[in-house]
């Protein structure tokens, strides 16, 4: 399987959850394509074996010309929890998040190489139009402050689920990667590509005109009944089962 079809497998497993859209199948669906994404890139890196195949190419920006990754709305402040997704992706993807403005919206833009923006360019807005129809159904007549924290709850875990999914396929890779017999020096620069990509799209980020503040983005109250009840979600499914299953097997991808 080529980088190319395990981005189209990873959409395909999110459209399926998409059509339920809770946060709990969210959490899953985005560790299945996590993992996906994360061992197919280790293994582009196993098939480097020469200088010219190696270069991963230029650094992108989406913001010169194309959709925007994620729309993020309007207002003064954007929702806490979609930049908390947006860095969650970016950082396991390789790929630095910027906010820019078009008109009274926001928009969110990627800077990174262009199999990494790909990724993350299908897995947000997959992600977070679960994440708003878990709330829609979950926090009627709740306020808004319980909302908020609901969503914050459930991207601590989807963030959590995956950090743990590119964990796991990072370890499978090692262990295949000993059966195999394949060199230390190839499996080191595999992994050393994945997990160099972030710090490098940081560090190009000021050429493409992005500062990046430590302020919060966001000041909304604390609810832990709502915090709680999104972390119930996202926490409620195991990211178990077959290949190309959703958790505890309901369907399978069409592929």
């Amino acid at each position: 399987m080529t980088h190319e079809e395990a981005i189209r497998r990873a959409a395909a497993l999110l459209r399926l959850a998409d059509k339920a859209g809770t946060a709990e199948e969210a959490a899953a669906a985005a560790g299945k394509a996590q993992a996906l994404m994360t061992r197919y890139e280790l293994d582009s890196g196993m098939l480097d074996t020469s200088e010219a195949s190696a270069d991963p190419g230029p650094m992108i920006s989406t913001a010169r010309g194309g959709d925007p990754v994620g729309d993020l709305g309007s207002g003064a402040r954007m929702e806490r929890w979609r930049w908390a997704l947006a860095w969650a992706l970016c950082k396991v993807n390789g790929c630095a998040p910027t906010i820019r403005r078009s008109g009274d919206r926001k928009r969110l833009d990627l800077i990174g190489r262009a199999g990494h923006v790909d990724t993350v360019r299908y897995l947000f807005p997959a992600i977070a139009r679960q994440v708003e129809a878990a709330a829609r159904a979950e926090c009627r007549g709740m306020g808004g402050v319980y909302r908020r924290n609901f969503c914050d709850g459930a991207v601590e875990t989807i963030r959590k689920r995956l950090q743990d999914a590119a964990a796991e396929a990072v370890a499978e890779f090692k262990a295949e990667a000993g059966r195999e017999g394949w060199g230390l020096v190839r499996v080191n620069t595999a992994l050393q590509r994945v997990e160099g990509a972030h710090k490098a799209a940081m560090a190009a980020a000021p050429g493409f005109g992005v500062r990046y503040s430590s302020g919060s983005r966001s000041a909304a109250q604390f609810d832990h009944a709502g915090r709680e009840a999104g972390r119930r979600a996202g926490a409620r499914f195991s990211l178990g089962g077959s290949a190309g299953a959703l958790a505890g097997g309901q369907r399978r991808l069409p592929l």
